[in-house]
């Protein structure tokens, strides 16, 4: 082990001794300033001779700041390890620290602990055993100690002079005590005693109690308090106190006692703990930003830097996303005992895991590497990864912070379940795991875990097109993170034969085979549902589009795996959240079913043949997920929450249409439109410098009537180009198009898979036509204008009131940085050209938020 380095043990025990220094993790932080104001506490011990207390009475307690788990404990108990080559040692004695939490009701800390702490110390026993002239000496200081702490202890069942004496006993308290120290360091023949007292805070009805021991008795030169605990919890117990004795004969003026308190608390504090003499525990994310700390085996033997196993598990877990729009995922290891409690138990896999990830020089090489190994020896194998997610999922479902975490890690594993399952009717979706399905995580499996967002804006924004009663008892419904509404879709005729409507259809070049995929591409948009009355109408949703293209990035798709998909309800649709529930339309502006519409029901709509579109479809699948090398993504469902957070955020619709949306070009941008929103909106999270890139993206919205020339928008030019070949490059097979390929395989990213997927040719192949489209009618343009803060409300899961309201919108903005408000902005402004209440509040609460860059 190198002397310069520091080392977290692979086996890790919960012990807090630590005998190695070089496993002593705040070195620079903590240990090396706490050695420095020893040695100054050891120079006033050594000119405090034959002086009185009267004179050198003085506050030099060191305080060491930190919540539970951040290795405040192990400071104390490793001191002397730390301190064994300084000088300063062999003028010190270090006592084992003191835990005020052992003290029964009525005890008193100095009493019962710190001079039972001072008398059991292995070294004062062994002193009086080899020297008892002064263990006499001592014994009789301890006499004297033990009758003025009697008197003090009785002072209140006292009167008259006994009274008036028992007081005196209480002053004379400080100079005893401070003998009975000075007897014990000449009895150790050293200088100074550090008295490290642990957790202070943590006996919340003592507290305070202890902090006085320690301004009245332990102000003296020949004793160094180090105090620890959590420095907001000392705050917090002593304005309470001082608050207490201010209102307890009399609650008048309540508000200017408590302002009273506050300032009492702090100058108690600055008096105890000034601020010179505090530490601060680091914050646990320091300790893997730092080059110098490793892990080790067994032996002792270097493993890997702590900063790789860290920028590994952040790619492991998240995949290779930008960080940009809230990508970055956070790891959920509050404290250094959460840290190495985790290496223990992933110790055995950590071992497995490639070489190039362990021997690379920093946190960008280790990403790249596990992106785009060099060679097969550096792949993970597919055992080991699997054994990977299981263990971290056994330790992250006991984390309260972790619950972001451990919905991926299950989803990983429903994913890498699907290439084992035999068929569709097990798989089910790919989307059922609850990081996809939000009314799951108020079940019980999920209490443990924090939940900082919630489904409080569904009941406003499906007001009207679901039963009440439904939508209030998904009021209350806390979530892990936050989802878009769920879609309701655009509806149509449920008697609309957009088949029959394309075979008559005649435009040069038309042939059958592109009338056939057009008539399967609405399929997959095509929803049968009930409404109030019974009766059945048709809903155009995205979900199944979406849905297609993920799972066939996921794994192997067969044929059954496509008709399952198109047979079931539309991911994230209200038909498949609510299956049950029945879609409300306003009867005065929609004609959900006319006569005409219902006796065409019973007409089949497919005059085509489905099976073999599928097996066709299936078979291009395939052969892609092979010419691509679709296998080598590893796919973290956590890149697919955010490209589908934002895909619905801005593609899902729930458009009334009076008369119900019958036109097949309209139907066909549907389906362009999220094809393409899903393919950038992959490039907006993956495109960075992992690859070489600029972490700069386009955030523009597409413009789903013009997607023929979509070769001409920012986001294809700006957050897929660098992965994808253009059209004419893959017509002219040129060698920029081979580079193109090169790259985009060997990044192994969704922007260039998609750029070649089947489903993409066959939008490519039918929306070149021209199909007769719905132009909007009047009803449409001013739901359009009215409708901003509606659409604002769905970005933030607030309602329509609070969209139009700064402050409201301010808080909603609470947890997004300055580019994604930005982001938000530009979309909202691309959106609605025209003023509106909603524009203005979020342009205000923006601009309040961040005032120098608005």
């Amino acid at each position: 082990m190198s002397q310069n380095k520091i080392y977290i043990p692979l086996n890790a025990g919960e012990s807090a001794v630590l005998p190695d220094a070089n496993t002593l993790l705040p070195r620079n932080e903590v240990y090396k300033p706490l050695a420095q104001m020893i040695k100054e506490a050891v120079d006033k011990a050594n000119s405090a001779t034959n002086r009185t207390l009267n004179e050198l009475r003085e506050h030099n307690a060191i305080s060491i700041d930190g919540a539970r788990g951040t290795g405040k404990t192990a400071v104390l108990v490793n001191l002397k390890s730390y301190l064994k080559n300084e000088d300063v040692l062999k003028e010190v004695h270090i006592l084992d620290p003191v835990d005020p939490t052992l003290l029964e009701d009525g005890e008193s800390l100095f009493l019962h602990i710190i001079v039972a702490a001072v008398l059991h110390d292995k070294d004062v026993k062994e002193a009086q055993r080899k020297e008892p002239n002064k263990a006499r000496s001592l014994n009789q200081t301890l006499e004297k100690l033990a009758q003025s702490l009697e008197s003090v202890e009785t002072a209140k069942e006292r009167h008259g002079m006994d009274k008036v004496r028992a007081m005196y006993s209480n002053k004379y308290l400080a100079d005893c005590v401070q003998d009975f120290f000075r007897e014990v360091l000449g009895l150790l023949e050293k200088k100074l005693l550090i008295l490290p007292i642990d957790d202070v805070d943590t006996s919340l009805n003592r507290a305070f109690e202890n902090l006085e021991i320690v301004r009245r008795y332990l102000a003296t030169p020949h004793v160094l308090p180090i105090v620890c605990g959590d420095r907001e919890l000392y705050n917090d117990v002593t304005w309470r106190d001082f608050h207490g004795r201010l209102t307890k004969d009399s609650n008048y003026r309540r508000k200017e006692a408590y302002e009273k308190a506050i300032d009492l608390a702090a100058e108690y504090q600055r008096k105890i703990l000034p601020f010179t003499r505090r530490l601060s525990m680091p914050p646990v994310d320091t300790y893997w930003q730092q080059s110098d700390i490793y892990l080790c085996d067994s032996q002792k033997t270097e493993v890997m830097s702590l900063r790789n196993f860290i920028a590994w598990m952040e790619i492991f877990l998240s995949g290779p996303v930008n960080g940009l729009e809230g990508s970055k995922l956070t790891l959920p290891i509050p404290s250094i005992r959460a840290l190495t409690q985790l290496v223990r138990h992933c110790s055995d896999l950590i071992l497995d895991l490639p070489a190039s990830i362990r021997s690379a020089g920093d946190e960008l090489e280790v990403r790249k590497k596990w992106q785009m190994p060099p060679d097969e020896q550096d792949v993970m194998k597919p055992c080991q990864k699997t054994a990977m997610v299981q263990r971290m999922a056994n330790y992250f479902c006991y984390e309260p912070k972790a619950g972001a975490v451990y919905l991926l890690l299950l989803a990983k594993q429903h994913w890498n379940a699907v290439p084992n399952s035999k068929s569709s009717n097990q798989r089910g979706s790919i989307f059922d795991t609850p990081l996809f399905q939000p009314l799951t995580q108020a079940t019980a499996n999920f209490e443990l875990f924090d939940k900082a967002d919630d489904l409080s804006a569904w009941p406003a924004l499906l007001k009207g097109r679901l039963p009440e009663e439904w939508l209030a008892g998904i009021k209350s419904h806390k979530t892990i993170l936050p989802y878009p509404v769920a879609e309701v879709g655009v509806n149509s005729g449920r008697g609309w034969n957009y088949n029959k409507e394309v075979r008559a259809l005649s435009s040069q070049g038309l042939q059958d085979e592109q009338k056939n995929k057009a008539s399967f591409l609405i399929a997959l948009l095509a929803q049968s549902n009930f409404y109030t009355n019974a009766k059945q109408t048709m809903l155009l949703n995205i979900g199944r589009v979406f849905e297609l293209l993920i799972a066939s990035i996921v794994g192997p798709l067969s044929a059954e795996d496509i008709h399952a998909i198109v047979g079931r309800a539309p991911f994230f649709s209200t038909a498949a959240l609510a299956p049950t529930k029945k879609i409300t339309f306003d009867e005065k502006t929609s004609k959900p079913a006319s006569s005409a519409d219902e006796t065409s029901l019973d007409t089949p709509n497919e005059e085509y043949d489905i099976d073999l579109l599928v097996e066709q479809l299936h078979r291009e699948i395939e052969a892609w997920r092979i010419s691509c090398h679709v296998n080598q993504i590893d796919l973290s469902p956590w890149l697919v929450y955010k490209v589908f957070n934002k895909v619905y955020s801005q593609v899902a619709s729930a458009e009334l249409e009076p008369n119900g949306m019958k036109q097949i070009g309209t139907a066909l941008n549907m389906v362009a439109h999220v094809f393409y929103s899903t393919w950038f909106a992959f490039g907006s999270f993956e495109k960075g410098e992992l690859f070489g890139l600029k972490n700069v993206v386009a955030t523009t919205n597409i413009n789903r009537e013009n997607l023929k020339n979509y070769e001409q928008h920012d986001q294809f030019k700006v957050n897929v180009l660098p992965f994808s070949p253009t059209l004419n490059q893959k017509e002219k097979q040129s060698s920029e198009y081979n580079n193109k390929v090169s790259f985009g395989e060997n990044c192994r990213v969704v922007s260039y898979v998609l750029s070649e997927h089947p489903l993409k040719k066959w939008i490519d192949e039918v929306i070149k036509f021209d199909w007769p489209k719905d132009e909007p009618s009047k009803t449409q343009k001013t739901n359009q204008n009215e409708s901003a803060a509606k659409w604002l409300a769905g970005k933030l899961n607030i309602t329509e009131v609070q969209a139009q309201e700064p402050a409201e919108l301010e808080k909603a903005l609470v947890t997004k940085n300055q580019s994604e408000c930005q982001i938000l902005l530009n979309d909202m402004e691309d959106r609605y050209k025209r003023k509106s209440k909603a524009k203005t509040a979020l342009l205000t609460a923006i601009k309040s938020k961040y005032p120098e860059q608005f």
